[in-house]
């Protein structure tokens, strides 16, 4: 058994100076087996697997990644078991009701809220708002769209939410509340389009965030709820401005800093949608024509520049609103119109076949008739 003692020299030299305390132990179980045992097949599976063992004891971290990777592939396909099932035409179609009508009883009770307790519909805002961003983060963080909340919107609720749940006594926390939901974010549902279809969580959040800062406010505003009678003192229009525009350039600085300059390969490299790509995409829009007149080289920053004059002109915008509440009554009559416009546009557009087909059929009635 030559051969023997010569296999053990050469593991023992080399396994000299590692700390494997079992290896020993295992040597002499398997030398005295090898001498029990013929079969060579045998003689190099126990060889395999005291190899095995060597390599786990000088790589643990290798054997931790492995088993991060297995956990990690479970979870995988556990997520792609579940989407394919949520995505499933009955589930949806269930899902689409749910939201449809629960939709509705929440429009009932903002409605209700808003003609009876018109000084406790900030609470219902803020409801809102708590519970639909947080669910939009997580489904935008699965369709890599989440670089959307980092836009001004989202900054300019978080101002009207600090200002009516922290500040509620503070004139320059409201002025600076009122500029930005009665201009900015108020024009952003025709802007964008925002729609009232109800079995749509997406588009209901979407004018949650516009439409209701400026309800908000106007309802505290055209009820003089004592609450908040120490702050709603509209200032001089020099100082509204200043303090409103003043907040608006801190978050476009750090949105310029984060999108443009920490960011952008990132972005760019995992292919998330932004506000910026997304408005790009249309290159016959004049914005997209704006932002090339100093070459692409400085497209993002007039792209940047426009945000900017839009918003600060309809900081003046909401300052004539709010100094006639009946002008501030009839800009939101307006702008909540045209979302249910959008809305019916939206079920016209989806059912527009088979509307188009109700029509012919009526038309070939009347023909008939005639």
């Amino acid at each position: 058994m030559a051969y023997v003692d010569w296999f053990f020299s050469i593991i023992s030299f080399l396994t000299i100076g590692i700390n494997v305390p079992n290896i020993p132990k295992k040597s002499k179980s398997f030398k005295n087996k090898i001498h029990d045992i013929a079969d060579t097949s045998e003689l190099w599976l126990e060889t395999q697997r005291l190899s095995s063992n060597i390599l786990k004891s000088l790589h643990p971290k290798e054997t931790l990644k492995s088993k991060k990777k297995e956990i990690i592939d479970k979870a995988k396909l556990r997520y792609k078991k579940i989407n394919k099932s949520i995505h499933t035409a009955h589930f949806m179609k269930t899902r689409d009701k749910l939201v449809f009508v629960f939709t509705l009883i929440c429009l009932a009770s903002a409605c209700y809220i808003l003609g009876k307790y018109p000084c406790s519909f900030y609470i219902y805002y803020i409801v809102a708002v708590i519970v639909l961003i947080p669910m939009r983060f997580v489904s935008y963080r699965i369709q890599k769209y989440h670089y959307f909340l980092l836009d001004f919107c989202y900054y300019g609720n978080v101002i009207c939410v600090m200002y009516l749940y922290l500040y509620p006594s503070n004139a320059i926390a409201f002025n600076i509340s009122a500029a930005f939901a009665l201009g900015p974010l108020l024009v952003a549902v025709p802007l964008f389009t925002n729609s009232f279809v109800p079995h749509s969580i997406d588009k209901i959040t979407s004018l949650v965030i516009h439409l209701l800062p400026a309800l908000a406010i106007w309802s505290i505003k055209s009820s003089e709820c004592p609450a908040f009678a120490e702050s709603m003192i509209l200032l001089p229009f020099g100082e509204f401005y200043f303090y409103s525009a003043t907040t608006y350039l801190v978050w476009i600085l750090v949105y310029y800093l984060i999108m443009f300059r920490i960011a952008y390969e990132r972005w760019q490299r995992k292919g998330n949608l932004t506000l910026y790509k997304w408005v790009m995409e249309d290159t016959t829009t004049l914005t997209y024509a704006y932002c090339g007149l100093l070459g692409e080289r400085f497209r993002p920053l007039m792209f940047m520049s426009q945000h900017a004059l839009s918003s600060l002109i309809l900081i003046v915008v909401a300052y004539a609103q709010l100094v006639n509440v009946w002008v501030l009554t009839g800009s939101i009559i307006i702008i909540t119109c045209w979302s249910f416009w959008n809305g019916a546009g939206y079920y016209i557009d989806l059912f527009a076949s088979r509307y188009e087909k109700d029509i012919q059929k009526i038309e070939e009635i009347y023909q008939k008739l005639g």
